[in-house]
């Protein structure tokens, strides 16, 4: 950030002007807060500026400075966005602040900054917007991929089997690519989390499939490279087990666990056959090969197979460098 003037006023509040419209007021507000007073406003008051947070995001400004308090954090960060008398322009700011506390240890006021990030949040949004383009028109190249695949084999039913099954993967790969797609919700999660992959990759099998995730593995974060990778994973196993396992009809149940080690995330994809009697192939087929290799290339490691009688179960480690994003 280029300064272009640096000044105080008769309290002693110092403000910063940068090129571009950018800049920052620091505030040094003392607590307790007045009865009934509107901690956001009070926060730019003590920093000698004009506007008011938008009434809707109070709730957060008020939440961060309590948990502040209730967890005697350091410095808090929370963005929110500002009005200004007669101008209907958004502008947004980050407020940054830590509490100064007595002696005791007892919060005697919030010390912190306003900073402006207009710039950079319309920034934001414009690069968010043409990533949704883009993964929407990605998914639209899949569907048309699909479609002229089933179009081009039609009449052939080796070719037709073969289409279908390409088109699943097809199918898998635009699921993981819609659910990577930024949200338009400016309060949704910025990232992709493993329970909302997971959840999503085995809604189609509700009926004859559970999901069991431990509670601090379902809100690791998933970077795109590892989700690509897990729904063409999944998408085989699923495909295998609707044709010759658990998920054929009547054949059985299937349970996916998805369990903390120290790391990383074991994955676990156990079939239970109502009639045991699954036996190894012979052969591997190109489904196999194909999730074997993604499995090496993605996460280090190909997946441990083990052909019980009952029916399979494949594990996959999935490193937790290779799993979350960087």
């Amino acid at each position: 950030m280029e300064i272009l003037a640096l000044s105080a006023n008769d309290d002693g509040v110092t403000t910063m002007a940068s090129r571009g419209g950018g800049g920052f007021a620091t505030f040094d507000l003392p607590l307790p807060l007045p009865a009934g007073a509107r901690l956001g406003a009070l926060l730019l008051a003590a920093a000698g500026h004009a506007g008011i947070p938008d009434p809707a995001d109070e709730p957060r400004i008020v939440a961060a400075l309590a948990a502040a308090i209730a967890q005697g954090c350091g410095w808090t960060e929370v963005e929110h966005r500002l009005r200004l008398a007669g101008n209907d322009t958004e502008q947004w700011l980050l407020t940054r602040f830590v509490l100064r506390r007595d002696g005791a240890g007892r919060p005697v006021a919030v010390t912190g900054l306003h900073l402006d990030i207009t710039a950079r949040h319309r920034d934001t949004l414009l690069a968010e917007l043409v990533s949704r383009e883009l993964a929407h028109r990605m998914r639209n190249v899949f569907a048309v991929v699909a479609s002229i695949l089933r179009l081009s084999l039609r009449g052939t039913p080796e070719a037709e089997l073969q289409a279908q099954e390409l088109g699943g993967r097809l199918a898998a790969l635009s699921l993981a690519y819609r659910l990577l797609e930024p949200s338009a919700d400016p309060d949704a999660p910025r990232e992709l989390r493993l329970g909302a992959l997971l959840g999503e990759l085995m809604a189609p099998f509700e009926g004859g499939a559970t999901l069991h995730m431990d509670a601090d593995v379902a809100d690791l974060a998933v970077s795109e490279r590892a989700a690509t990778g897990l729904a063409l994973i999944l998408h085989e196993l699923a495909s295998n087990a609707a044709k010759h396992g658990a998920l054929a009809p009547g054949r059985g149940r299937l349970r996916l666990e998805a369990l903390a080690r120290p790391g990383a995330v074991l994955l676990r994809w156990h079939e239970s056959l109502a009639v045991p009697g699954l036996r190894e192939p012979v052969a591997a087929g190109f489904g196999s090969m194909l999730f074997d290799r993604l499995s090496a290339d993605l996460f280090g490691a190909p997946m441990q197979r083990h052909w019980r009688p009952d029916g399979l179960q494949v594990e996959l480690l999935l490193p937790l460098e290779q799993l979350v994003p960087a």
